[in-house]
Protein backbone atom coordinates (compact mmCIF):
# COMPACT_ATOMS: atom_id res chain seq x y z
CA UNK A 1 0.00 0.00 0.00
CA UNK A 2 1.23 3.35 -1.31
CA UNK A 3 0.66 5.64 1.88
CA UNK A 4 2.30 2.48 4.26
CA UNK A 5 5.24 3.17 2.39
CA UNK A 6 5.12 6.67 2.20
CA UNK A 7 5.13 6.43 5.93
CA UNK A 8 7.61 4.21 6.17
CA UNK A 9 10.14 6.27 4.27
CA UNK A 10 9.02 9.66 5.85
CA UNK A 11 10.13 7.81 9.52
CA UNK A 12 13.09 6.02 8.31
CA UNK A 13 14.39 9.72 6.99
CA UNK A 14 13.41 11.77 9.66
CA UNK A 15 14.93 9.35 12.08
CA UNK A 16 18.23 9.74 10.80
CA UNK A 17 17.73 13.50 10.56
CA UNK A 18 16.93 13.36 14.63
CA UNK A 19 20.57 11.21 15.00
CA UNK A 20 22.11 13.13 12.48
CA UNK A 21 20.73 16.86 14.55
CA UNK A 22 22.02 15.59 18.07
CA UNK A 23 18.36 14.20 18.91
CA UNK A 24 16.33 17.51 18.51
CA UNK A 25 13.14 18.11 16.53
CA UNK A 26 12.90 18.71 13.20
CA UNK A 27 10.08 18.15 10.71
CA UNK A 28 9.07 17.13 7.14
CA UNK A 29 9.36 19.78 5.10
CA UNK A 30 8.95 17.72 1.60
CA UNK A 31 8.63 14.56 0.50
CA UNK A 32 8.35 12.52 -2.38
CA UNK A 33 8.16 8.75 -3.08
CA UNK A 34 8.67 6.97 -6.11
CA UNK A 35 7.07 3.76 -6.19
CA UNK A 36 9.23 0.90 -8.35
CA UNK A 37 7.87 -2.52 -7.39
CA UNK A 38 5.71 -4.25 -5.09
CA UNK A 39 6.08 -6.40 -1.80
CA UNK A 40 4.48 -8.95 -0.08
CA UNK A 41 2.52 -8.68 3.11
CA UNK A 42 5.11 -10.86 4.96
CA UNK A 43 8.05 -8.99 3.54
CA UNK A 44 10.66 -7.25 6.02
CA UNK A 45 11.31 -3.67 4.27
CA UNK A 46 14.62 -2.02 5.13
CA UNK A 47 15.45 1.81 3.87
CA UNK A 48 18.75 2.77 3.27
CA UNK A 49 19.00 5.91 4.05
CA UNK A 50 21.57 8.49 3.01
CA UNK A 51 22.02 12.06 4.20
CA UNK A 52 22.24 14.59 0.60
CA UNK A 53 23.13 17.64 2.53
CA UNK A 54 22.95 19.61 5.71
CA UNK A 55 22.91 23.47 6.12
CA UNK A 56 22.16 25.04 9.77
CA UNK A 57 18.93 24.85 9.39
CA UNK A 58 17.39 22.73 6.38
CA UNK A 59 18.60 18.48 5.83
CA UNK A 60 18.18 16.75 2.41
CA UNK A 61 17.88 13.32 2.59
CA UNK A 62 17.76 10.36 0.31
CA UNK A 63 16.51 6.88 0.99
CA UNK A 64 15.68 3.67 -0.70
CA UNK A 65 13.28 0.81 0.72
CA UNK A 66 13.95 -2.64 0.04
CA UNK A 67 12.30 -5.80 0.08
CA UNK A 68 15.64 -7.91 0.40
CA UNK A 69 17.15 -7.45 -3.39
CA UNK A 70 14.07 -5.74 -4.92
CA UNK A 71 13.86 -2.04 -5.13
CA UNK A 72 9.97 -1.09 -3.53
CA UNK A 73 10.78 2.77 -3.40
CA UNK A 74 12.81 5.31 -3.63
CA UNK A 75 12.19 8.45 -1.29
CA UNK A 76 13.79 12.15 -1.53
CA UNK A 77 12.88 14.77 0.84
CA UNK A 78 13.72 18.04 2.70
CA UNK A 79 13.64 18.07 6.74
CA UNK A 80 13.20 21.69 9.17
CA UNK A 81 15.07 21.94 12.13
CA UNK A 82 13.09 23.49 14.77
CA UNK A 83 14.83 25.41 17.59
CA UNK A 84 13.38 26.12 21.09
CA UNK A 85 12.42 29.38 22.26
Amino acid sequence: HGGLISAFADQALGRAVWLENGNRPAVTFQLSVSFLGAGSLDDLLICEVELVHRTKTLFFMRGKIMSGSRPVADAAGTWKVLHSG
